[in-house]
């Protein structure tokens, strides 16, 4: 058991920091973009975004879901431990893990359950969007203030995550769909940035060793 946790730990470490997070910003952009190309006439205005979810290039973009949700996943686990250092009680970073957990699964789930016309299937891909949004605005908000708390993180960090937040209650205030448009913008720039922060920090931090 032990020579299986040394393996976990050194792939851990042979993964630069923010990886995951990168690549899933790539992947689920790249579905987006094709699935939003494969559809005639799409309005961000008109179109919710689940309804790339069920057009012409659906597989893109749910797949794009499916796969950039188990990457952030593990981008929020590795995302924890980075903050374990920080002067936070211990019970307020797991509740923090725990909700970015359960949004990531939520996130995954949106992806295999599109918006169609079966009612149990669409219950199912509202059920799981609004906990993405609802939890993933908790978690991210959370998060904030452990970026606050933490020295080495500058706050402008912070500010994407505000926006995400702020999007979600708008959306929910009005069920338009450019405010759910506003909702993947602020989240996916959120992930970059973060992810791209982290990412740089560790690679420097590589090449002093």
């Amino acid at each position: 058991m032990g020579y299986n946790f040394k393996i976990i730990r050194e792939f851990n470490n042979f993964i630069p920091k923010g990886s995951f997070g990168l690549i899933s910003f790539i992947i689920f952009v790249g579905g987006l973009t094709l699935s939003y190309l494969e559809f005639p006439g799409y309005s961000l205005i008109k179109n919710m975004v689940s309804d790339l979810g069920v057009g012409p290039g659906s597989s893109f973009f749910n797949c794009s879901l499916i796969i950039s949700g188990m990457l952030t996943l593990l981008f929020f686990i590795r995302f924890y431990y980075i903050f374990h250092e920080t002067n936070v009680h211990h019970n307020y970073k797991k509740i923090t893990i725990g909700l970015c957990i359960f949004s990531s699964i939520s996130y995954i789930f949106v992806g295999i359950f599109p918006s169609t016309t079966n009612f149990i299937i669409i219950a199912l891909h509202i059920a799981f969007s609004s906990s993405t949004f609802v939890f993933g605005m908790i978690c991210i908000l959370l998060i904030s203030y452990l970026i606050y708390r933490h020295t080495d993180y500058p706050n402008l960090l912070i500010i994407f995550g505000i926006l995400f937040a702020l999007s979600v209650v708008v959306y929910f205030s009005t069920l338009l769909p450019f405010f759910e448009w506003l909702i993947v913008i602020f989240y996916s720039v959120w992930i970059l940035v973060n992810s791209f922060y982290i990412f740089t920090k560790d690679i420097k931090m590589r090449l002093k060793k």
